[in-house]
């Protein structure tokens, strides 16, 4: 599951990826129900929990989500090659190209947009954000140059890579775009917000030295990571100030969001560097193995106070949101006994990569931290909150995971995603003494929570991956008929028959000692080659007799793509997603 946006009537619409087959609620299945291959899908989910749409999309992966005042969904993703969205064909002249779709309330395509990646380029959409008048707002990064229209000429990354921002109006016509970041940086916006005045701002990370504007960041370490950055435009695309966070240690800001008046609130990772220190202004955070954050901003750029979310293990923040009254909401990852919210809240896992749901007042206050996906471990939560102030959380999980006092088991070795809606967080929606079991039920899990009086419908069964296939082995000749029994002529050996191979389709390597190799259930050691590519198609890991090893070490978490062979023939194709 990669992200998860709310409608005005507590609808919820998903957008992720999934290998083979998947099937949400009782929806018929989507996909080629191929072990190996991937898709990319949207859902969406009534407000109390019922699947009502499910589709997969052409798009060859899925950033992000938003909803308009009428229900209409706005889905910002990837493409390769020629691919057609609705009405609308695009050819990728690039390596990589974005694609910007609006559907409505039902599921149709209204209109999309493409990137337009110049030949040997790269142009890859993170992050959107709606203004009232529905005006559309994406960040991300460009590689090399794109074409996107409007009042702006085609763009072209300074530097390797810089970030990129653009608006599009309610029907889709492009109205500007702007790229920053220089010659000397490598820059990454991975979330924008927009505020009152059509102002918008961009959360991500950069390395060395980047200028936006009239300013100029210089990163304190030397990492890819050199700062958590936040940049604000104009209603008109012009740079008018930008802010680094949490140097000397490595940082990057995952998500933010903006309220009305221009205040912001960021969240992402610190790791600790050689001094292991991470500054905020006036705040300075001993930083562990990867600790997470919230930062809040006003209008000016001004850091008006940060709060750090640190443990021994691994912690970090993935998903932010704001109520109307200001209250901030965090989700992320931890995997500490305990892990602390400032110097008041605390709560620990058992044992495994857990996620949270924290709320703060407006003053940088810990309100209430909760803890989900207990009994198993939880990834990449998404949080967002409705009108009525209910919290609604979704991601991945891997195993048997507790979400509103409901235990569900994925099935196989990949992942499966959870959708909750949480209540207000003033009392916890799964208790801390809930019984975690080996077997959990399957495949129909109990109802989802639901005001009273009304019942809560049963949830259908829980998704169920399916397997890589077993390689059929080359089958032996077979004697030509006749019309009395005749000893059959010698056979070739066929080998026996290979178990399935169980392949993961996420790691984790953060040290921690869970999941942080790719491991194959089932695979014999030194009898397989394994080759790793990266998004842009460039190899990474080349192992010929591959023993169990891949950690993705130095490398970005992201999408990688797999090709698994034995010397027999047999060949397993796919991606995996490296999570720190």
């Amino acid at each position: 599951m990669r992200n998860m946006a709310l409608g005005s009537d507590g609808t919820a619409w998903l957008v992720g990826s999934y290998i083979g087959e998947a099937r949400f609620g009782p929806l018929g299945p989507i996909g080629t129900g191929v072990a190996g291959t991937p898709h990319t899908f949207i859902a969406k989910y009534n407000e109390r929990g019922n699947a009502l749409l499910a589709m997969q999309c052409a798009a060859s992966s899925l950033a992000d989500v938003a909803v308009d005042a009428a229900g209409n969904a706005y889905v910002l993703g990837a493409f390769t090659g020629t691919v057609g969205f609705g009405l609308a064909t695009f050819a990728s002249q690039g390596v990589s190209d974005m694609v910007l779709i609006k559907y409505d309330q039902y599921g149709n395509i209204v209109w999309a947009r493409a990137g337009n990646s110049l030949p040997g380029s790269t142009i890859m959409g993170s992050g959107l954000a709606l203004d009232a008048a529905n005006n559309v707002y994406v960040t991300g990064y460009l590689r090399g140059g794109a074409n996107l229209g409007g009042s702006t000429a085609a763009l072209a990354s300074e530097g390797r890579q810089n970030l990129f921002v653009a608006k599009y109006s309610q029907r889709g016509d492009p109205l500007w775009a702007r790229q920053g970041g220089g010659q000397h940086a490598e820059c990454t916006g991975n979330a924008v917000g927009v505020d009152a005045t059509g102002a918008t701002y961009i959360a991500g990370t950069f390395s060395q030295t980047a200028a936006f504007g009239a300013t100029t960041l210089v990163s304190e370490n030397n990492s890819a990571y050199g700062g958590a950055l936040l940049v604000k435009c104009s209603s008109t695309g012009e740079f008018l100030w930008a802010k680094s966070e949490g140097g000397p240690s490595d940082a990057v800001a995952f998500d933010v969001a903006v309220d009305d008046q221009g205040n912001s609130l960021i969240t992402g990772m610190l790791s600790a560097s050689q001094t292991g220190k991470a500054v905020f202004g006036p705040y300075t955070f001993q930083v562990g193995g990867s600790d997470g954050f919230l930062a809040k901003h006003d209008a000016t750029g001004k850091l008006l106070w940060a709060s750090q979310i640190g443990g021994g293990n691994t912690e970090y923040g993935t998903s932010v949101a704001l109520d109307k009254a200001g209250n901030g909401y965090v989700a992320g990852v931890f995997s500490s006994s305990p892990s602390n919210w400032g110097p008041t809240a605390q709560i620990s896992t058992d044992g495994q990569k857990n996620v949270f749901a924290t709320k703060y007042n407006p003053q940088g206050g810990v309100v209430v931290a909760q803890r989900e996906g207990a009994c198993g471990s939880a990834y990449s939560p998404s949080i967002a909150v409705a009108a009525s102030q209910d919290i609604y959380l979704a991601g991945s999980f891997i195993g048997t995971a507790s979400f509103v006092a409901t235990l569900f088991q994925s099935q196989g070795s990949g992942t499966d995603i959870f959708v909750a809606r949480l209540g207000d967080l003033s009392t916890p929606s799964t208790p801390p003494n809930f019984p975690c079991s080996a077997s959990a039920p399957v495949p129909t899990p109990p109802p989802a929570p639901t005001p009273p009086p009304t019942p809560a419908p049963t949830p259908p069964p829980t998704p169920v991956p399916t397997p890589a296939p077993t390689p059929t082995p080359p089958p032996a000749p077979t004697p030509a008929p006749a019309p009395s029994p005749a000893p059959a002529p010698p056979s070739v050996p066929v080998p026996a028959p290979l178990a399935p191979l169980m392949i993961p389709n996420i790691i984790t390597p953060n040290g921690d000692g869970q999941n942080d190799y790719f491991k194959i259930n089932n695979l014999v050691d030194k009898e397989w080659a394994l080759i790793i590519y990266n998004r842009w198609g460039k190899q990474v890991y080349n192992a010929p007799a591959y023993e169990q090893e891949w950690n993705a070490e130095g490398l970005a978490s992201g999408i990688y793509y797999y090709a698994l062979r034995r010397a027999t023939g047999s060949q397993y194709t796919g991606w995996v997603q490296v999570v720190r």
